[in-house]
C-alpha cells in the first residue's frame, strides 16, 4: 500500500475505498484525482477547469452539488465519504475530537492575541467566521497553527468585515 501526505495525497484502494489522511473536501478530492490517473484528468471527466479543480482541493471554493455527485460517482465512493470523509452513520472517534477541540483553541488563542495586540474590533460575526475559515484552513491541510498565516487571515478580515 503507497503511503499519504498529511496535503491530502491518496494512497491505493484498500477494499474498493480510497485511503486519505488528509481533513478536508480538499483532500478526499485530491484522493479521487490520484486514484484516476491525476489531477488533469479528473478535471476532464467532472467537464472544469485544471484551475477550478485545483481551487476545489485548496477549499478556496467548494464544488457544486451536481460537481460533488460527479465527484463521487467518479472516485467510486458515496456522497457521504466525500462530504465528510465518514460513511453514512459511522460515528466520529471521540480522540478526534479532543484533536480538533486542541486545534480551534490554538487558533482562538492566537486570533485573539493579535486581535488585542493590533488594537483590532472586529464584530462577533465576523470574529466567528474568521475561527470557521482559519479551522478549515488548518484542519483541512493538517497543519500546525501559526501566527504568521493567522495574521494574514486577520488582514483579510479586517479589511471585509
Amino acid at each position: 500500500m503507497e503511503t499519504i501526505d498529511q496535503g491530502g495525497a491518496a494512497q491505493n484502494r484498500k477494499n474498493n475505498r480510497l485511503q486519505v489522511s488528509g481533513y478536508g473536501l480538499g483532500a478526499r478530492i485530491a484522493a479521487i484525482a490520484t486514484s484516476v490517473g491525476g489531477k488533469k484528468r479528473l478535471a476532464e471527466l467532472v467537464n472544469i477547469s485544471e484551475g477550478h479543480l485545483y481551487r476545489y482541493i485548496s477549499e478556496a471554493n467548494e464544488p457544486t452539488a451536481s460537481k460533488l455527485v460527479a465527484l463521487a460517482h467518479i472516485g467510486e465512493v458515496s456522497l457521504d465519504w466525500l462530504l465528510t470523509g465518514r460513511e453514512s452513520g459511522q460515528q466520529v472517534p471521540s480522540e478526534g475530537v479532543a484533536l480538533d477541540l486542541e486545534v480551534l483553541e490554538s487558533l482562538g488563542l492566537i486570533a485573539f492575541e493579535e486581535l488585542q495586540e493590533r488594537a483590532l474590533s472586529l464584530e462577533p460575526a465576523t470574529q466567528a467566521r474568521l475561527l470557521r475559515v482559519l479551522y478549515r484552513h488548518f484542519v483541512g491541510r493538517g497543519e500546525t497553527p501559526d501566527r504568521e498565516t493567522i495574521r494574514d487571515f486577520i488582514d483579510l478580515a479586517a479589511r471585509n468585515p
